[in-house]
């Protein structure tokens, strides 16, 4: 196959060297084994950029039709990532047959130990963990060879391939959870004990938003944080260690919020008759400058939790508050914290604001280094992009060099883009890709979106904020939809606007049917804007995003039998058209529970308390922002 799996093949074929294992380039080998298939090899950096990339040299070659698809991909992403922590080399090798019985490895190219795969320990500072990898580890899952490396994974999608490597006595396949309950191997749960299933969500009716898993009456089983399968209710329900009884209840995935100014959070709702310019003077002259590291982790953690509350599982914080590293370092702990996903958008500092904003030609600072550093595991829970200023703030030489950077650091970016003409120049200076988010692009003409569909970028639509506050803009959705734009919800900034997606999914559908677009826009684009489109946009469609066997189990459960909703007709309609926060009885991020029985499983009093120290000290801090202090405030 290649340097990693010949210490397999070494009593048939001799001296591996013949494989050529240094070589970085691309190899194709006939191995009769596997049916004479040829097995591709890539060699890659042991960074955390390389990772997605890995994982979409897997994709291309098994192709959209492969049924072990999102299993391969899912185990690359596992894998590669531990590699990235733990390689001795700083290169890593994925391996891949096309054989019936094929065979993916994921190597690191210079350890000739056993792989140290994380551990209980590390999940409670935030790392995924790879409790596969443990057991399979216990059942002699890494083999040892003097040329070959350890291989973090040999993962087989046919039997032919797994009794090859039983003949072998040398186990090197790691297999996920599906997988797992297929050759019958327990994984292990955070509590060191072996169990087959950790939750499962009975009673309830699924939309999956997948549509190679039927939506309707089901059981949705997770097991180390991930979805294992989705069990129609005909079928025998699975055991598992906890239920989770949904009955009368619709499951979804876990909302996904494209764009939130998170850090504005402890000053909710006092500028709904703000115009643009009002609110970024409030927003950028006033309170900006004056937010302290505290007030930032208060309002973050506070947004944060409002957020999980309603439903949303994953949420882009807009955190273009870089006042200081401790500033960063503030919302990047409220959002571990918070237990949510979170993707971290470090975007610039509000001291001196101007200087940033205004046909600026000013460089970011130079602690997004620091911080990319510091969130260096894209697979983590809260990962980063960068929060770009665009051609709207800042000269085009800026735009450049800021997404450059961002290219340079592996990151995505999202970038505010409201005037015609915006994306014709970004795309002049090269930089619109499938890694670019555009926010609002409420004045960007149709031909500029049909060159951003083209271009794979995707766009994220705030629709009640755009609709109430005057200068932004009417809502692109519709138009965006009909360009073949990938697009998300998302709430902006609490400051102004409700921070639920249901309201932003209706006020999406009012101000579409309102203005007449032929453009259809069903309850299930709406409610795909808020889920998978949503992940798409963050980056993150590989991991949430629609219940899919293999991806992260984050989760959410909605009422359905309440006076406000019942009788159920139509479960998306009546998601979009009547839930609310108050009807989420149920929330997960990776299996783990955040809200459940309708009460969010967090130091909520704490988080409100804090909130309210940050609004008196701004009430201070700040001269003519907030109107006269009430008995609630």
């Amino acid at each position: 196959m290649f340097g990693g799996i010949a210490g397999l093949l070494r009593g048939r074929y001799g001296d591996a060297k013949r494989l050529d294992e240094s070589d970085p380039r691309w190899k194709l080998f006939a191995l009769d084994v596997l049916s004479a298939a040829p097995v591709f090899t890539r060699r890659f950096k042991a960074t955390a950029t390389q990772v997605k990339p890995a994982r979409a040299f897997v994709a291309e070659l098994l192709g959209s039709g492969h049924p072990r698809l999102d299993d391969a991909v899912l185990l690359t992403s596992e894998l590669a990532g531990n590699v990235v922590r733990h390689a001795v080399e700083r290169e890593f090798d994925v391996s891949v047959s096309l054989a019936d019985g094929g065979v993916l490895v994921v190597r690191d190219c210079g350890s000739l130990k056993i792989p140290r795969p994380r551990n209980a320990a590390d999940d409670e500072v935030g790392g995924r963990g790879l409790d596969l990898v443990n057991a399979l580890g216990r059942l002699g899952g890494a083999f040892i060879g003097t040329r070959s490396g350890a291989r973090w994974c040999g993962f087989s999608w046919g039997r032919r391939a797994v009794r090859l490597v039983s003949d072998s006595r040398r186990r090197v396949e790691c297999v996920t959870s599906r997988s797992c309950e297929k050759y019958g191997i327990a994984t292990r749960n955070r509590g060191g004990k072996m169990s087959q299933n950790d939750l499962i969500i009975t009673g309830g009716h699924v939309i999956t938003m997948d549509p190679a898993v039927p939506d309707g009456p089901a059981s949705v089983v997770v097991r180390a944080g991930r979805i294992v399968d989705v069990v129609p209710a005909d079928r025998e329900i699975p055991q598992a260690a906890e239920v989770v009884d949904a009955t009368g209840s619709v499951v979804l995935p876990g909302l996904v919020d494209t764009h939130r100014h998170t850090w504005q959070s402890a000053t909710r709702h006092f500028g709904l008759d703000l115009n643009l310019m009002d609110y970024l003077q409030a927003a950028f002259l006033q309170l900006g400058p004056a937010m302290r590291p505290a007030d930032v982790h208060a309002a973050t953690l506070l947004g944060a939790l409002g957020a999980i509350d309603s439903g949303i599982t994953t949420l882009v914080d807009w955190a273009h508050i870089q006042n200081t590293p401790e500033h960063s370092d503030a919302a990047v702990a409220a959002l571990r914290e918070s237990g949510m996903r979170g993707v971290f958008a470090y975007g610039w500092p509000q001291v001196d604001p101007l200087r940033w904003v205004m046909d600026s030609e000013a460089e970011l600072p130079g602690d997004i280094r620091r911080v990319r550093a510091e969130l260096a595991d894209d697979n983590a829970r809260v990962t980063m992009a960068l929060a770009a200023r665009g051609p709207e703030m800042c000269r085009m030489s800026a735009v450049k060099r800021d997404l450059d950077l961002a290219r340079e650091l592996g990151l995505r970016t999202t970038m505010h883009l409201s005037n015609e003409g915006g994306v014709r120049a970004l795309h002049e200076i090269g930089v619109l890709d499938e890694t670019v988010t555009l926010v609002h692009a409420c004045g960007c003409g149709d031909d500029e979106l049909k060159l951003a569909a083209d271009l794979g970028v995707t766009a994220s639509v705030s629709p009640l904020i755009e609709m109430t506050m005057s200068g932004l803009g009417t809502p692109a959705t519709g138009r965006l939809k009909a360009a073949g734009v990938v697009t998300g919800l998302s709430v902006d900034t609490e400051i102004a606007t409700s921070g639920d997606l249901f309201t932003q999914m209706r006020a999406a559908l009012a101000q579409h049917r309102q203005a007449g677009h032929p453009e259809p826009l069903s309850a299930r684009d709406l409610l795909a804007m808020a889920t998978i489109g949503g992940a798409a946009v963050a980056g993150l469609n590989d991991r949430t995003g629609s219940i899919t066997p293999g991806k992260s189990a984050d989760l959410i459960v909605v009422a359905a039998d309440t006076v406000a909703t019942a009788p159920v007709v139509e479960p998306t309609a009546a998601t979009v058209l009547a839930a609310h926060p108050g009807l989420v009885r149920t929330v997960m991020v990776e299996g783990r529970l955040l809200k459940h029985d309708g009460v969010l499983l967090a130091p909520v009093r704490q988080a409100l308390d804090a909130a309210a120290d940050t609004l008196a000290y701004l009430r201070q801090a700040t001269q003519g922002v907030f109107p006269a202090a009430t008995a609630t405030s």
